[in-house]
């Protein structure tokens, strides 16, 4: 509990804009964030919107890899890649990626009853590579020559 107190007091110290993103997505519903540290949370804060369906087009995906369904969904179809924050069901907030379909609408890949509303930022593949890449949930491997291989998910 020491520590968490620690960890909760340098990061308030370090990036005070953090909070600022808590206090605005707690304004739109829920009691808790989930908050990784994460270079995207600044930029989400700066440029986020909220986004909501009633209905929420579900892609099958792998549990806990959003970020990677939402990069597939996005290789496979063309779709927009989203990043941000889930409000769940149990009211509180999760970092989280989506898809958006060709009508513009969310398409959950991970925990469709469990998500209430989304806010977030919309990503050109170029900033989604770089997050995933700085998230670890993609490695390159460099070669003799210096030229990268295939990255893989």
């Amino acid at each position: 509990m020491e520590n968490d107190m620690y960890i909760r007091t340098r990061m308030n110290e370090l990036h005070p804009d953090l909070n600022h993103l808590v206090e605005k997505l707690v304004s739109y519903g829920g009691n808790t964030v989930n908050l990784p540290y994460d270079m995207m949370n600044k930029r989400i804060f700066d440029e986020g919107g909220t986004y909501w369906n009633d209905i929420i087009p579900y892609a099958m995906g792998s549990k806990e890899l959003c970020h990677k369904n939402a990069w597939e969904l996005h290789t496979q179809h063309g779709w927009g890649l989203n990043t941000g924050y889930v409000l769940g069901t149990d009211n509180a907030w999760y970092r989280h990626s989506w898809a958006i379909n060709k009508n513009f609408e969310i398409v959950e890949t991970s925990y469709p009853e469990n998500t209430k509303l989304y806010y977030g930022i919309a990503l050109d593949e170029q900033e989604y590579l770089e997050m995933l890449l700085l998230m670890g949930q993609i490695h390159v491997t460099i070669s003799v020559g210096g030229f990268p291989s295939p990255f893989r998910l």
